[in-house]
């Protein structure tokens, strides 16, 4: 049951289950959102939560990192991670940050599943 919260002037809710095996393009979905809804609203202050503050709320951090950075997957996980170590994308959610660093931010990730270095495309 998802209630506003009352101190937020915008919020943005997004219906995703925690789960390596949601529906992948819904999930590429959610990344989107989450990346223009951070950029829309950063100078204003933005919280990412989650049931955890884990997997959802780490993939949206991770998303929103890679995009404004230029960072591969792997490299803006460990970044956030810095900032709060138990941050971790379920197997699914890694996997659809890799598409959408090759097919959105226009970049390749080479190596064994989808992790290693990156390349400009």
């Amino acid at each position: 049951d998802f209630r506003k919260p009352k101190w937020a002037k915008s919020y943005l809710f997004l219906s995703l289950r925690d789960r390596a095996s949601e529906d992948r393009s819904h999930v590429l979905h959610c990344i989107a959102q989450s990346v223009a809804f951070i950029a829309e609203h950063l100078e204003e202050g933005v919280l990412v939560h989650c049931g955890m503050g884990v997997s959802r709320s780490g993939m949206a951090a991770v998303a929103h990192v890679m995009s404004t950075l230029s960072l591969d997957p792997l490299s803006a996980l460990s970044m956030v991670q810095s900032r709060r170590q138990c941050i971790l994308p379920n197997e699914g959610f890694m996997s659809a940050l890799t598409e959408y660093y090759e097919t959105t931010l226009n970049h390749t990730v080479k190596g064994e599943g989808g992790h290693g270095e990156a390349e400009t495309g």
